[in-house]
């Protein structure tokens, strides 16, 4: 017998079709299992496809953690071309076809985009202003100013190019926006571009391998067979560190105290969150460690989320 919808509880990775929002995702997984708490690690376009990982119930509690993994791109841009929204869904806003640019020109203008780089987010986003998504307000014909952040470009390789199509694959910090990268590519090169397809091959730690399709999800669902795709809390954070604390200091973590590092046995102290754990319940908490400024015996681990044994 299936358990309860209310208790499922973990990771459910879906390779996202091209047209649905990744919020219409949501609900149809919401709808088809009956249960209320899910978010998910990183919106996608409508126009992309790929890696879009939804967190059940307790799971949700993880987002943040979960979501702050590298992601990896494949795609296409079209060289010439500017719209409102930086992909090929936007009106148009500028065209040109007379340039004449190498191969070498757009390898190396891609190479510039490597590393630390300053990046306005597209107007057409789900960046909020007031509490109000900036693509509302950019339907509503307002002007959008928002402000620039710092991400971080790993790969910026340039895989294909059949002019005025260019292919890429991207490897990009969390909060990146794809579309603004290929849309300043374009600016750097005096063409314009905009963004045609794309690809989500992961958003580490979940890749393609781990996704089901957003049909296949539907079919599980209502066959009560959903769990067998559900990934674990705790093989999901695998790639956090972990302590082990004994039964006694169970009921200090749900309280959220802090945890003396004289208590805990066979702790390494690193920066970075880590998974705390009971041998009977499994994960109970994410904390992290905070050094004292006085001797090494008075460092700590300090809470960040509390998930408990029956949240």
């Amino acid at each position: 017998m299936p358990p309860g919808r209310h208790l499922l509880s973990g990771v459910l990775v879906v390779d996202k079709p091209r047209g649905p929002t990744s919020f219409d995702v949501v609900r149809r997984v919401r709808q088809a299992l009956r249960i209320k708490r899910i978010g998910h690690t990183g919106t996608l376009d409508p126009l992309a496809t790929g890696v879009l990982a939804l967190c059940l119930n307790r799971a949700t509690k993880m987002v943040p953690f979960l979501q702050a993994g590298r992601k990896i791109y494949t795609g296409d841009m079209i060289l010439g071309m500017s719209t409102e929204t930086d992909d090929i869904t936007g009106r148009v806003t500028a065209k040109r076809a007379d340039f004449d640019l190498s191969p070498r020109e757009i390898i190396d203008a891609a190479r510039e985009f490597v590393g630390a780089i300053e990046q306005v987010p597209p107007a057409y986003s789900a960046v909020k202003l007031g509490g109000v998504p900036a693509y509302r307000r950019a339907r509503a014909g307002e002007k959008i100013a928002l402000k620039s952040r710092i991400v971080q470009v790993d790969e910026f390789e340039i895989t294909g190019i059949d002019m005025p199509r260019v292919s890429f694959h991207l490897r990009v910090s969390s909060g990146t926006y794809v579309r603004s990268i290929v849309a300043d590519l374009g600016r750097r090169l005096k063409t314009g571009a905009c963004l045609e397809t794309l690809r989500r091959l992961s958003s580490s730690p979940f890749s393609l391998k781990d996704a089901v399709t957003l049909d296949e999800a539907l079919d599980l669902a209502r066959a009560e067979r959903i769990e067998e795709r559900i990934i674990p809390l705790e093989q999901a954070l695998a790639f956090m560190p972990a302590v082990q604390v004994q039964d006694r200091l169970v009921r200090s973590v749900e309280n959220g105290q802090v945890l003396p590092l004289s208590c805990l046995e066979d702790y390494h102290p690193q920066p970075g969150p880590v998974r705390v754990l009971t041998r009977e319940t499994g994960l109970l908490a994410i904390y992290q460690y905070t050094p004292s400024e006085g001797p090494r015996e008075q460092d700590q681990l300090t809470p960040l989320r509390i998930l408990g044994r029956n949240a």
